[in-house]
């Protein structure tokens, strides 16, 4: 008996994190969220969760690779 799976669309990430990038470079010579927003085409809640997101997601791949890195000692 054959199994057939359908073959689902996978969606494009939200907005906030394909500008995330984007915002984060904007940001760094001291641009204001607003501006940033402007730039970009959204709104500053936009902008700020996109930052927000991409500190995180930093945070937590550096975390991982300390973690993987830092060896467990034998008890």
């Amino acid at each position: 008996m054959p199994l057939e799976v359908p073959i689902l669309e996978v969606d494009e990430a939200p907005i906030y994190q394909q500008i995330a990038i984007r915002a984060c470079h904007l940001e760094e010579p001291g641009m204001s969220r607003a501006a940033i927003a402007r730039r970009l085409g959204v709104d500053w809640k936009t902008v700020a969760r996109a930052l927000e997101w991409i500190v995180r997601a930093l945070r937590d791949a550096e975390a991982a690779t300390h973690a993987w890195r830092t060896p467990t000692p034998y008890l």
